[in-house]
């Protein structure tokens, strides 16, 4: 209810303000200033009420707190799709994020088994992670057009792809052998609103025993410009980034929980 009030309210006293600047003689000097003073005050607003709502994300137990109670109350992924917010695609109520939390770590062993092949080719898009910052902030930000758009906006849901392992040759990963499958995680954004960006992490499914993990071997950030596109292989941040494995957790009802080390746990639902 917050948020819809501090939707149309903000949104209706900048749109008076710059109709009325724009309404005299085009914009004055001192008409403008107007109009550039409440924009910022606008996005002021809503960048506090995006970092208080991170604060509350940020609060929620972590899943290995609620392992316990996990086990005493199942829950179910077909119950989790309709948790995000169609507006900022984000799972805002503390209640569901706990849920999503209890999920992520339940021992699949009697529900289902991993079965990899049958998400071959499809694209996972990204549901849930365990650990919210900046980015879930900037998401929430998005559909109130703040200045946060003038720096990097992501313009999709993150995607997630497994291959068949003789797919590995396409994109130049050594084969040894032990590979389950071949997996690309791919992430869009656009800088300043003109921009587009693209980066892309390549790595294999590998097991040993019972577990089984996402070694990301390489990355890729592409940007396209109007009249070229630059490709940036192995760019330092996505390196860093990408040399943590994910651990697979489950595959639920086409959902899979993944463990990224000790930073936490993310969701990708490759239900169409």
């Amino acid at each position: 209810m917050f948020k819809k009030r501090l939707t149309f309210t903000s949104t209706l006293f900048f749109t008076i303000v710059i109709f009325h600047a724009s309404s005299t003689h085009a914009f004055l000097p001192n008409q403008l200033t107007i109009g550039i003073a409440s924009y910022v005050l606008y996005s002021v607003v809503v960048d506090k009420y995006a970092s208080k709502v991170l604060k509350r994300f940020q609060d929620v137990p972590i899943p290995d707190e609620l392992m316990k109670e996990s086990k005493k109350l199942p829950i179910f992924s077909s119950e989790l799709r309709d948790t995000l917010n169609k507006r900022n695609s984000q799972v805002m109520k503390t209640k569901d994020r706990i849920r999503w939390n209890q999920w992520v770590i339940t021992n699949p062993s009697e529900r289902t088994k991993l079965d990899l092949p049958s998400l071959f080719g499809s694209s996972g898009q990204f549901k849930y992670r365990s650990y919210a910052n900046k980015e879930e902030a900037s998401a929430i930000c998005k559909p109130f057009y703040t200045w946060s758009r003038l720096g990097f906006t992501q313009t999709s849901t993150g995607r997630l792809k497994f291959y068949p392992p003789d797919t590995l040759k396409t994109i130049d990963l050594e084969k040894k052998g032990n590979e389950m499958a071949f997996a690309i995680a791919q992430d869009d954004f656009v800088l300043s609103s003109l921009i587009p960006m693209s980066i892309k992490w390549f790595g294999k499914v590998t097991k040993s025993g019972s577990s089984c993990c996402i070694e990301w071997k390489r990355t890729q950030l592409d940007i396209s410009l109007p009249f070229k596109k630059i490709v940036i292989q192995n760019p330092t941040v996505a390196q860093k980034l990408s040399s943590i494995p994910w651990n697979i957790e489950k595959v639920e009802d086409e959902m899979i929980s993944l463990r990224r080390g000790d930073v936490g746990y993310l969701a990708y639902d490759f239900k169409v």
